[in-house]
This record gives structure tokens, sequence and C-alpha cells, in this order.
């Protein structure tokens, strides 16, 4: 396609879309987006050929384009080398957009700072998303992975995490910011940017974040390990340390027993061991201070407290960098009694019988406890409870075993809730994800979900289901007409195979008819139409009552009209003599697969068969089981 055509192909979707929305309702937020934003008009009309080119070859793929066709394209269509040098963005990685753009490899595109010129105000201020998709740094298959790193499987992930839960600054906890309010990440310091509504973040595919990084360049941190006899001294004065932590003090301890595996440090092999975890971003001597309760606790293995550059956080825990199969189950705790300790020990202490390899309590609070307009759950929270086993799979049934007996056990300070970052495939059921959420914050987001994937389109997840979507009374009495019809028909048979007189006529109207010539006439009987209810009950009694007789009803279809309905179904019967059914031996009978069309009429709750005509489909065995008093 020439440029300039696919320039004008550009702009012509533009203003079709500037046109769609202006004409939304005043407070739509789509509207003011482009009421109050005119870049799009400003870099147009500075930068029209580049411009409408981007715009027209995303918008609907065009011919796929060489790297080396987009980049003369750019150049040609700028004009001089001069104006490309306007740009904040290099022609080169303009260049690789266009290519990745028009061959379709498009994953997600994010954070251009480059519209419009330097010379302008208006330019140097980050450009907003578009309210139908982001631009437009592409992410193709040969981007290097660092540039479109995802969050991990909650199924296929390193267990564990390289820095501590968040409390005043410190960075949240992995893929926790999926917990995301609309547009902000769980540590409340990032912004998403979506290619749909901000709400939708917890219900669609996420294909571009940014996140407002805090100025933090070191910390006081690191871990204490201590030997798992000491366990009881060093939990317990952990629980009082947390009691009276200031925010800028988080932390973690684990119950560890890790076995002698690549990786794990020798001192740590095989044997029970308890990991005091320390985060601070207070002056070197006032952590010192907060820490040197534990210190004191009991005789240290390793200390590697001290500052640290918040480059190497991941060196707090130093978990295995590769991932593994896991099982892992968690609670909030309201707080941590020495009771609650005393539980916990006999639970993962020196003498338990522990088969999974952590026991972990995260300290909760500070930043964490304050109230903000997003959907993370529980804040009142004081502890994270965190068990977890690493291996093969078959292992994992005696560690759920373990989980659901200490997560019994520590009910009694239990804050009634989960944390979402430490649930699992075998966490995903409704009420295990209800529990993640406070209950007015699940309910709005099964309101938003319910607007936006009416459907539940995403749900391989820790899925929120939309809202149940009250059933009009036509349809409910549509429903209720339906069962109604199908028991209509099932007393008739069930009547035939009971010989119940009565319960036959109650499927019936007084004057109803039941026509069988159609069926019987193809097996060689004679068998007249029978009508008005008396005579068919005076008739069908008799001959088939005293038969050992089943009859089995299926592929009901009925239309419902008013008081009327019409039907048409199949019923298999299979009929042996009189107590010849029982009989292994006997093979004796007559099958037919009947073909019912019937009408019916309503009498108060209840329907009632008025015509039945009854045509075989096929039949099996010797008609003559069918004859009277053969």
């Amino acid at each position: 396609m020439p440029c300039t055509e696919l320039a004008a192909y550009g702009f012509e979707i533009y203003l079709a879309e500037k046109r769609e929305a202006l004409a939304l309702a005043p407070d739509d937020p789509v509207a003011d987006l482009y009421r109050g934003w005119d870049l799009h008009v400003g870099f147009g009309v500075r930068h029209p050929a580049f411009y409408m080119l981007m715009y027209g070859t995303v918008q609907r793929g065009r011919r796929p384009l060489a790297a080396d066709e987009a980049h003369a394209l750019l150049v040609t269509l700028l004009g001089r080398a001069a104006d490309a040098g306007r740009f904040r963005v290099p022609v080169a990685q303009a260049t690789r957009v266009i290519h990745a753009a028009t061959t379709g490899a498009t994953l997600a595109l994010i954070g251009w700072h480059g519209c419009g010129t330097p010379s302008s105000p208006r330019s140097r201020r980050t450009r907003p998303p578009h309210p139908r998709r982001t631009w437009p740094r592409a992410y193709s298959p040969s981007t290097p992975r660092w540039e479109r790193r995802l969050p991990p499987s909650p199924q296929l992930r390193t267990p564990g995490c390289p820095c501590e839960t968040p409390r005043r600054r410190c960075s949240a906890n992995g893929s926790s910011n999926w917990q995301a309010e609309p547009g902000r990440c769980s540590a409340g310091s990032g912004r998403a940017v979506t290619n749909v509504h901000p709400e939708t973040l917890n219900f669609g595919v996420v294909t571009a974040m940014e996140f407002a990084l805090f100025p933090v360049a070191q910390l006081w941190a690191g871990g204490l390990f201590f030997d798992g006899a000491d366990a009881a001294a060093v939990l317990h004065t952990y629980a009082e340390v947390t009691a009276d932590a200031p925010d800028e003090l988080s932390s973690s301890i684990a119950l560890l027993r890790l076995p002698a595996l690549p990786g794990v440090p020798a001192f740590l092999a095989d044997r029970f061991a308890v990991h005091v975890r320390i985060s601070c971003l207070g002056p070197a001597a006032e952590a010192t201070r907060l820490v040197a309760p534990l210190r004191a606790a009991a005789p240290v293995l390793a200390d590697t407290l001290g500052p640290m550059p918040y480059a190497s956080f991941a060196e707090i825990h130093n978990d295995p960098a590769d991932p593994a199969p896991f099982m892992e189950r968690t609670a909030m705790l309201r707080s941590l009694p020495a009771e609650a300790v005393e539980e916990i020990l006999s639970a993962a202490g020196p003498t338990a019988d522990c088969p999974v390899h952590f026991v972990e309590l995260r300290h909760l609070g500070g930043a964490l406890a304050r109230t903000a307009d997003n959907a993370v759950g529980h804040r009142d929270a004081r502890f994270a409870l965190w068990i977890v086993g690493v291996g093969a799979p078959d292992a994992f049934t005696a560690m759920n075993v373990y989980a659901d007996e200490l997560l019994q056990r520590m009910r009694p300070w239990s804050a009634g809730g989960r944390y979402l970052n430490f649930m699992a495939a075998q966490d995903t059921g409704v009420s295990d994800v209800r529990a993640a959420y406070d209950e007015a914050d699940y309910r709005r987001l099964r309101s938003v979900k319910t607007r936006f994937d009416p459907d539940n389109l995403f749900r391989l997840n820790h899925n929120i289901p939309p809202e149940e979507r009250p059933m009009s009374d036509d349809k409910l009495q549509l429903l209720i007409d339906h069962a109604a019809i199908a028991d209509a028909l099932h007393r008739y048979t069930a009547g035939l195979d009971h010989g119940d007189a009565d319960l036959l006529a109650s499927s019936l109207t007084e004057d109803a008819m039941v026509d069988l010539t159609p069926a019987t006439s193809k097996i060689g009987l004679d068998f007249p139409a029978l009508k008005p209810r008396d005579t068919v009950v005076g008739a069908l009694i008799p001959a088939v009552g005293p038969l050992d007789t089943s009859h089995v009803i299926s592929n009901i279809r009925a239309t419902v009209d008013g008081d009327t309905a019409h039907v048409n179904c199949y019923a298999m019967a299979q009929h042996y003599l009189p107590q010849e059914g029982p009989e292994p031996d006997r093979t004796r009978h007559a099958l037919m697969m009947n073909r019912y069309d019937a009408d019916l009429t309503r009498d108060g709750s209840a329907w009632r068969i008025s015509r039945l005509t009854i045509d075989n489909a096929w039949f099996e065995g010797d008609e003559t089981v069918l004859l009277p008093g053969d």
C-alpha cells in the first residue's frame, strides 16, 4: 500500500474513533480523554505522515513490512533526517515498532514519551494511553527476555520471595500485584496501563504495566540463622519484637527443614533450622538496636545482617532461582500471642513430625494496614502464615493433610482470610478465593466482572465469578413447565410399568386419546386408537400391566404455548411375560424404540396428556409377547 494511502487510512480511523468517542455520554471517561487531550491532533499536524503510518499499520495489520522497508518509509515520510531528530524516540526504535506492528508481532505497547516535540511544553508530559490501545514499545518474539518479563505461574514458580512483605517502602512480594486496585499495584507504588478499562485488571489480559519506584538505594538487611533446637526461644522473641516494630522494619521467620540439594548451604542441609529475615529502612544504629533481642535469643549459626544495596535485596531470603513444583497453604493471623507460638512449635518445632519444608510467618502491618481504595484484603491481619512443601507431586497429599491440620490448630488466632499471593492450584474454589478479599471488595469485584466478563471467559485462575443473573419470571415458569411436562410423560409410562391405573389416569385429560396404531401396525398387530381416558386406562392396564415391562423416556423436546404444549420424545420399552423378566435364562421378549408425539394441557400446576400418538422406530424380539392372554 502506498505510504500516502496508508497515512490517509490511519487518519480516517482516528477521526472516526474521535467522533464515536465524543458522541458518548458527557461523563464517559473515553469521551473525557478525547475532549481534554489534543496531542493526537497536535502530533498529527506536526508529523502526520509518521503518526498515520503507525496508526494505519497497527489498526489493521496491513502487508508486513521488513525492517528496512519500515525505516525507508519512516525517513521518506519525515522528509529529512533533521525532522527525525526532533523525536525523543530514535528512528531505529520507531522502525522496530513499525516492523513489529505490521507483522502482527506486537504483544504489548507501553510508555512512549516521544509524542510531540521537545519545543512544545505539552510534549514534556507523559502521554496518556489511547482509550483503545497503549503505544508503542513493541514486544516481539525477538525482544530480550528482561523487557517482556511476566509474573510467575502460580503452579510453577520459585517458592518464597527475595524481599520482605511491604510495610512502609519495601517492594511488594512477587505476583501479589495481581491483587491490585484498578490502575494501582498492591504496594501502592505503581500504575497499571492496560488496553481496556482499568477496572478489568483483575478480569482480563494484562498487556502492559508501569511502576513508580521509591528512591531507596540502601537497606540494612539480611538474616539470622539458628539451630532448630532453639526454635522456641527464637520464635517467642520474634513475637515480642514484632509486637512493637516500627514501620521501617519488615521481617519474617521460617522454620526450615531443607534437604541436601544443590544450592542449599551445607550448614542448613538435612537439619532443622530457624531463619529470621530482616529488612530495615532506618539508620544502621536503630536497626541494630531493633534486632538486638533476636541476636541474643540463642546462639547464631550465621549472621548476614548489615548494609545492603537495594539491588541485592534477593539475598535476604536467598531462595533458589529455578522454578520447582511445590504445594502451599496460607492463613492470615490477627495476633501472635504465646499460645499461638506454642501451637506452631507443637506442629512444626524440633519434636514435630513435619513433612513440609518450611512453615513461615511474615509480619504485616505498617502501610499495608492503612486503608486504601483497592482490593487488597484483610489489612487488619498482623501476620501471614505460609506452609510450603517442595518436591514430587505424589508427596503433596500428605503435605496438604498436614497443612489442613496446622491451619485448623491456628483458627483461634485466624483473621478469617487468606493471602492471595500464597494460594496455589488447590485453592481455586469459590470459597477459597472469596476468603482472600474483604466482603465489600469481593462484591464490587463481582460487579465489575459482570460488566466486563459476564460469561466468565477468564476463569482458569483464582477466579472471581460474575454475579448470578436473576432469572426472569417467564424463563423460570418455562423451566417449571418443562419439568412438569416431563413428569406427565413419566407418570404415563410408570403407570404402565407398575400396572397402576390411578397413576396412569393422572397423566391423562378426561377426553384423552392414545393412538398406538402407527407402532403396532409395523409389527403385525392390530390395536385400535383409544379414547377417552377411562377407555385408555381400561385397555392398557390389563394388556400391559401384567407384563414385566420397563419404559425409559429420553430426548424430550417441548414447545409451550400458554396453557398447551406440544412434545416429541423417545420411549424405549422392554416387555417380558409375567414373572419372566428377572429370569436370566428367559430370552423371549419384545423390545421397542418408540417415538411419542403428544399434545398436553395445563391443569393447575400439573400437565396432562390430551393426545398421544405412538410410532415405532425399531423393534427387536417376539411381538406375540404383547398379545393379551399369551
